[in-house]
């Protein structure tokens, strides 16, 4: 055996041993630091936390630390448990000791997931213990980006058209998402005998037009209108068509023509009154309707639609209804067609005003322009350059340049030369003074236009300030530009002080001359007023105009009847002629009850209780020395009318 080694102990040890049986250690057997302190501490409080936050999108909260205990030292921010998709960042991510606190910024990516989620975020610094809260994020879903379509609206869903007829209704377009471009239009179902067709779209409207021709049998068929538009799918309405026979078998016969030329307005029924006998319907083929008036007199009356309703009534003699009839069709053509072109030698400011075969482009700017349902046929083309100026609330028009070229005939959807205003065909307008006289306290206006033998037309001047002025500049063609049948025409308009849009009197006086000088027109007197009552009220109000017969005025009456709503508006123009008057003293027009004829359709009358803009506007014309009748554009020839605007409720 080794023998027992005895160690002594040293002071130290034995000193331990003694502060241990005395209790001297803490219950951790942690040494208490002198003077009896405890540990220092952080706390982390969050504020401003976001609701939520979008895929693809980012929210801020701020993070406050709290130092006790002593401690004063950094403190560093961090985000634990976030989902896939989310990201965060602190700043500053190290909480100096002079500051107390830092904002976080949450981040998500597009393709986060949809949740709530509890984040935590913590508080760490050196020598103490780390603090940390509870943050829940809630993460909603990103908007789905719209997607581009159309839809397509039938505005008269429900079509009926006799053999030998036409029936038209306006096809609308409702673009979403952003979509804005072209949508072309095509026609399926209609019955044999039948023909369907669609114009382009001008603006949000198109024209769906059904002829079924003399031989057609009676039928029912659903039409489908398609739209086509690049990258997008297809989209469709549908209309359900009835086709009946004509009355008497037929086309309704007659002597008195009356033509309609404009394919994206054409009547959807018509009718006429011999002398005061009943009305009757009249049934055509190939947008041409005859008839025959045998008490000299009589009436004819139409429907077109065209962002509602248009119903067009004229009372006047065989020869006057005879020569209406032609007038329908000034543009000579039953055909339309689409031209294209460019300008050239715009400046800053400047526009240009182009006409051609009855249609107009205004372009400001150099570059490419179209004219849609231009009238077929040669024509003479008029462009004007001019830089408009506002002021006062009014519009004047600086005319620069003229262009006018004669006898265009372009194949459909040809492209004519460019206009360069620049280029040597293109020439300078004359400058004259246009006098208004027996102006009073009214304001005036002035436009001043430009028409040739082609029933081309196109504005050359636009002063619509609202001035006092008596005497206003005006642009005229050069004699050296002109060819026979061309002439000018001037149309001053004065307007009472203090009108207001549906309530006020106007005067006009149009003057046709040849030749651009000086030149001066005479305004007439003040209108009648005109007595608007309810003529009757079954089954739709009727409304009933009677004014005094003014001399000045005197050659023809209208009284015209608005209710506007949109699609669903409704209008009525009537129109008495002074022949038709028989030398009465008075203008007293009723609007006939059409709705016993055959083929009327009830959306067409006016409604009780709705508010009617009421128009009457009594018209004179006066021939130069020598010259009696004849046109409306005979040189020398001045038209004055007389207008009162008031709003009735039948």
């Amino acid at each position: 055996m080794h023998p027992i080694r005895l160690v002594r102990p040293t002071l130290a040890a034995l000193t331990l041993a003694v502060l241990a049986g005395c209790g001297g250690s803490d219950s951790t057997g942690t040494t208490p630091p002198p003077g009896g302190n405890t540990p220092g501490t952080i706390a982390v409080a969050l504020t401003g936390a976001p609701a939520s936050i979008q895929a693809g999108a980012s929210g801020t909260v701020t993070a406050t630390v709290t130092r006790a205990g002593g401690f004063a030292g950094a403190v560093a921010i961090s985000v634990e448990g976030l989902p896939a998709g989310v990201t965060a960042s602190a700043d500053p991510a190290s909480i100096p000791a002079a500051s107390g606190s830092s904002v976080i910024t949450l981040t998500t990516s597009s393709t986060a997931a949809a949740g709530t989620t509890n984040v935590t975020v913590r508080a760490k610094g050196t020598g103490v213990t780390d603090a940390a809260t509870t943050l829940s994020l809630v993460v909603t879903a990103a908007p789905v980006a719209p997607t581009p379509a159309y839809t397509l609206t039938l505005v008269t869903p429900t079509l009926s058209v006799a053999a030998g007829a036409s029936v038209t209704s306006k096809v609308a377009v409702a673009r979403s998402g952003g979509f804005a471009g072209a949508v072309t239009l095509a026609v399926t179902g209609a019955p044999a005998g039948v023909i369907a067709t669609t114009s382009a779209f001008t603006g949000d409207t198109a024209t769906l037009t059904v002829t079924a021709g003399a031989a057609a049998a009676a039928s029912t068929a659903t039409l489908t209108i398609t739209g086509t538009a690049a990258g997008l799918v297809n989209r469709t309405a549908t209309a359900a068509l009835t086709v009946t026979a004509a009355p008497g078998g037929g086309v309704t016969p007659g002597n008195i023509p009356w033509q309609f030329c404009d394919v994206t307005n054409l009547p959807a029924w018509f009718a006429v009154q011999d002398g005061n006998g009943a009305w009757t319907r009249v049934i055509g083929a190939n947008n041409l309707y005859k008839f025959n008036l045998t008490a000299g007199r009589g009436g004819v009356a139409f429907v077109t639609q065209n962002a509602g309703s248009q119903t067009y009534v004229f009372f006047g003699t065989t020869a006057e209804l005879t020569d209406l009839g032609t007038q329908q069709c000034l543009s000579g053509s039953s055909t339309v067609k689409k031209v294209n072109g460019s300008v050239a030698g715009l400046g800053a400011g400047e526009a240009a005003m182009i006409n051609f075969g009855g249609r107009g482009a205004s372009p400001t700017a150099n570059g490419a322009f179209s004219i849609d349902s231009a009238a077929d046929g040669p024509r003479d083309l008029i462009a004007g350059k001019s830089a408009t100026t506002f002021s006062g609330g009014g519009i004047s028009t600086a005319l620069s340049k003229i262009i006018i070229r004669r006898g265009l005939n372009p194949a459909a959807g040809s492209s004519i030369p460019v206009l360069d205003f620049g280029a040597a065909e293109a020439f300078t307008p004359i400058t004259k003074n246009f006098t208004i006289n027996g102006v009073g306290a009214d304001q005036t206006t002035l436009t001043v236009g430009y028409t040739t033998a082609t029933s081309s037309s196109a504005a050359l001047y636009v002063d619509i300030s609202l001035s006092a002025a008596v005497t206003r500049q005006y642009y005229g063609v050069p004699a050296a530009q002109q060819l026979a049948g061309d002439r000018h025409f001037a149309s001053a308009v004065a307007i009472a002080s203090g009108a207001s849009a549906t309530a006020f009197t106007s005067r006009l006086a149009t003057l046709f001359f040849k030749d651009a000088v000086d030149k001066t027109v005479t305004l007439g007197a003040s209108p009648s007023a005109a007595a608007i009552t309810v003529a009757s009220t079954t089954p739709f109000p009727r409304l009933r105009a009677v004014s005094a017969r003014q001399a000045e005025y005197g050659n023809l009456f209208t009284a015209t009847y608005a209710q506007i709503n949109g699609v669903s508006s409704r209008s009525v123009f009537v129109y008495e002629t002074v022949g038709y008057l028989a030398g009465a003293a008075s203008w007293d027009v009723t609007m006939p009850d059409l709705t016993t004829v055959a083929g009327w359709d009830t959306a067409w009358s006016l409604r009780s209780g709705v508010s009617t803009m009421t128009t009457t506007i009594g018209t004179g014309y006066t021939y130069p020395a020598g010259q009696s009748g004849g046109a409306p554009t005979t040189d020398g020839m001045v038209v004055k009318q007389g207008l009162r605007v008031q709003t009735v409720t039948p």
